[in-house]
C-alpha cells in the first residue's frame, strides 16, 4: 500500500476545489468550523504589527466598498485576504495551508453564487470590522463566533442563490452531479 503524502493530499484537495467537485455545502460546512477556530487563535496569536496589517486591510476595503460595484472584486480581494491574514496570526502551517488552497480557487463559487449587491458588500464589511475589533480587543471566543457566524450568513446568501439558480445544495453543478462540471 502506497503512503500518502501531504503534498498529495494538498494537491487532491486543490483539484476538488478547482474544480468546483467540492458542494457548496461541504465547503460551507468545514470553513464554519475550522476558520473560526482559526480566528481564535489568531487572537491569541497576533502581534502588534498583526492588529495594524488588519486595520489596513479594513481601510482598503472601506475604499472598495465606496466605489460600488466597481470595487466588488478588489473588495473580496481584500476579504479574502483578511480571513488568510487571520490565517497566518494563528501561526499554525497546516491551517494556512488548507485555507489558502481554499482561498485560492473560492472565487468561483463567489462569482456563481454570491450576489454582486452593495448591501452585501456592506454586510461583509460591518462583519469584518466586528471581527476586527473582537481581534483588537484579544476578545478569542467572541472572534470564533463571529468569524463562524461571517461564513455561515454568507454562504446562506449563496445556497439561496443556488437554490434560485436550480444547482442542488449539496452539489456545484446545476444539475446535482459534480462530474457535469
Amino acid at each position: 500500500m502506497k503512503t500518502l503524502t501531504t503534498h498529495e493530499v494538498s494537491e487532491s484537495l486543490d483539484l476538488l476545489i478547482r474544480f468546483q467537485r467540492v458542494s457548496l455545502r461541504d465547503l460551507a460546512e468545514f470553513r464554519e468550523g475550522v476558520e473560526g477556530m482559526v480566528a481564535g487563535l489568531a487572537v491569541e496569536r497576533a502581534k502588534k504589527e498583526d492588529i495594524r496589517y488588519l486595520k489596513a486591510l479594513l481601510a482598503d476595503a472601506k475604499n472598495h466598498l465606496d466605489e460600488g460595484y466597481s470595487g466588488w472584486d478588489e473588495f473580496i480581494r481584500v476579504d479574502n485576504q483578511f480571513h488568510m491574514a487571520l490565517a497566518d496570526f494563528a501561526n499554525n502551517p497546516i491551517y494556512k495551508s488548507v485555507l489558502r488552497i481554499i482561498y485560492d480557487h473560492i472565487h468561483r463559487y463567489f462569482d456563481r453564487f454570491l450576489p454582486r449587491e452593495k448591501a452585501v458588500l456592506k454586510k461583509n464589511y460591518q462583519d469584518l470590522c466586528e471581527i476586527f475589533e473582537a481581534v483588537e480587543k484579544g476578545q478569542a471566543a467572541k472572534a470564533h463566533l463571529l468569524v463562524q457566524n461571517h461564513v455561515y450568513e454568507f454562504n446562506r446568501i449563496m445556497e439561496e442563490n443556488a437554490k434560485q439558480m436550480g444547482v442542488a445544495k449539496n452539489s456545484s453543478t446545476p444539475d446535482g452531479d459534480p462530474s457535469d462540471v
